[in-house]
C-alpha cells in the first residue's frame, strides 16, 4: 500500500459517510427536510455544506473517482500494461466473495425473521426504510443473485448497497479498456473530453475523472506542475466541499436551488457530487496535511475494512438496529431511542465489518489473486500457493468498492 495508503483513508471516510446517510434515512430524516414534524428544525443542516457528513450521494462518488484512480496509477508511472491484466483477471472474484456473503447472511436473517425494518421505518416515516425485504427468501434467487445480477444487471434486493457493484465493475473495465486503446497515445486527451460529454450525467463520469487525475500526476508530471499550485487547490478543495454537499433530496436551499434552477435536470446532483469528488480527491493528493491525517492509524484501519463495512451495514441496520428500536421507543422518547440505537449499532457494525474483512474480504483477495497466478499470470514460476501470507497482503489497487 505505501505512500498511497492514504487514498485508502479516504475510502474509508466515505464508506463511513455512507453508514451515517443511512442512519440518517433510517431515523433522522428531520436532517433530510422529511420524518417527523418536531424535528424539522434541523432541516437547516441539509441546506448546507454541512450536510456533506452525511450526503451519501457524494460518498458514492469519491469510491469512484478513487476507483479510477488507483485501477490506472501503476499503468501511467510504468508504462506497462500487465499490471491492468492482472487487475481485470481478478476483478469479478475479488469482489464476488464479500458480496456473496453478505447476500447470504442477509438471506439467513430473512429465514429467522430478523429484518423488522418495515414496521421501524413505518414509526420513523421512512419510506427509504420501508421498501427493504418485503419479498420471501428464495436460495436459488440468492446465489444467482449473487454470482449473476448484482454484476450485470443491478438488481441487489438482498442487500440493496450493491446498486453500485454493476457501475464499479462496468466502470473498472471501462478504464482497463480505455488504458488499454488510448493510455499511450499522444492525444489521449481529446478521447477524455468525448468521455467526460459522453458520461457527463452518469456515475461513471467518476472513473474518467479518475483516470485523468491519475494520468496527470503518473503520467504527464508536466501539466501535473502546471496544475499543482497551491491557490488553485485551495480554491477546488472550497469548490469540492461546495459541490460534494449538493444535495440529492427535498428542498435544495438557497445555497444551492440556483443551480438546480439553472441546470434544470434531473440527474444535476450526480454530475456536481462527481465533480466535488474530483476536487477533493486532488487536493488530497496535493496537500501534505491531507495526506498525513488519511494515513493516520485509524484512518487506514477505517479504509482497510471500509468494503466489509459497507456491504455489510444495512444489514444491522435492518436487523439489529430495527428490533432494538422497536423495543426502546416503548420504553424512552423518540431522541433517545434514536440515539442508543444509533450508538450501540456502531459499535456492532464495526465488529462485524472487521470480522468480515479478516475472515471474508482478505480471503476474497487472497483467493483472486490466487486464480490469477494460477490461471492467467505469464510468470509461470510465480508462488500461486493459497496460503502464502503475500497473497492476503491488503493493497490499495485490490481493495475498493
Amino acid at each position: 500500500m505505501g505512500k498511497l495508503k492514504y487514498l485508502d483513508g479516504m475510502r474509508g471516510l466515505a464508506a463511513l459517510i455512507v453508514v451515517i446517510a443511512h442512519f440518517v434515512n433510517a431515523f433522522a430524516l428531520s436532517l433530510k427536510d422529511y420524518g417527523r414534524p418536531e424535528y424539522l428544525r434541523y432541516r437547516f443542516i441539509s441546506e448546507s455544506p454541512l450536510n456533506i457528513l452525511y450526503n451519501g450521494g457524494f460518498a458514492v462518488c469519491i469510491f469512484f473517482v478513487l476507483s479510477g484512480y488507483v485501477l490506472t496509477y501503476r499503468f501511467y508511472r510504468d508504462k506497462n500494461l500487465s499490471t491492468i491484466i492482472a487487475s481485470a483477471s481478478k476483478r469479478y472474484i475479488r469482489l464476488l466473495i464479500p458480496i456473496l456473503f453478505s447476500i447470504f447472511v442477509a438471506y439467513i436473517l430473512m429465514k429467522l425473521n430478523l429484518m423488522q425494518n418495515t414496521s421501524v421505518g413505518e414509526l420513523t416515516r421512512s419510506g427509504w426504510l420501508v421498501q427493504f425485504y418485503t419479498f420471501e427468501p428464495s436460495f436459488k434467487d440468492m446465489i444467482f443473485q449473487a454470482f449473476y445480477e448484482v454484476f450485470f444487471t443491478g438488481n441487489s434486493t438482498y442487500n440493496t448497497n450493491l446498486w453500485t457493484i454493476q457501475i464499479e465493475f462496468f466502470g473498472s473495465f471501462m478504464v482497463f479498456a480505455f488504458v488499454a486503446l488510448f493510455g499511450k497515445l499522444r492525444n489521449r486527451y481529446i478521447i477524455y473530453v468525448l468521455m467526460l460529454l459522453y458520461f457527463y450525467d452518469s456515475h461513471y463520469l467518476g472513473f474518467v475523472f479518475g483516470v485523468i487525475l491519475s494520468d496527470l500526476v503518473h503520467g504527464n508530471h508536466e501539466k501535473w506542475e502546471a496544475f499543482n499550485k497551491k491557490t488553485l487547490t485551495i480554491v477546488l478543495f472550497i469548490l469540492g466541499i461546495y459541490f460534494g454537499s449538493v444535495p440529492n433530496w427535498g428542498e435544495q436551499g438557497f445555497l444551492y436551488k440556483y443551480i438546480f434552477d439553472a441546470f434544470n435536470w434531473s440527474q444535476t446532483s450526480i454530475f456536481l457530487n462527481s465533480i466535488g469528488a474530483f476536487f477533493i480527491v486532488f487536493a488530497l493528493i496535493h496537500f501534505e496535511w491531507m495526506k498525513t491525517f488519511f494515513s493516520t492509524k485509524p484512518m487506514v484501519f477505517l479504509g482497510r475494512i471500509s468494503f466489509s463495512l459497507y456491504v455489510m451495514h444495512l444489514l444491522v441496520i435492518c436487523s439489529f438496529s430495527s428490533i432494538l428500536f422497536n423495543i426502546l421507543i416503548e420504553l424512552v422518547s423518540y431522541k433517545i431511542s434514536v440515539i442508543t440505537v444509533v450508538s450501540l449499532s456502531m459499535i456492532l457494525i464495526f465488529g462485524v465489518s472487521y470480522l468480515t474483512y479478516k475472515y471474508v474480504d482478505a480471503k476474497g483477495i487472497a483467493l483472486a489473486n490466487y486464480v490469477y497466478n494460477v490461471c492467467f499470470s505469464p510468470d509461470k514460476n510465480k508462488n500461486s500457493n493459497l496460503n502464502d501470507k503475500r497473497s492476503c497482503q491488503h493493497v490499495v489497487d485490490d481493495h475498493k468498492m
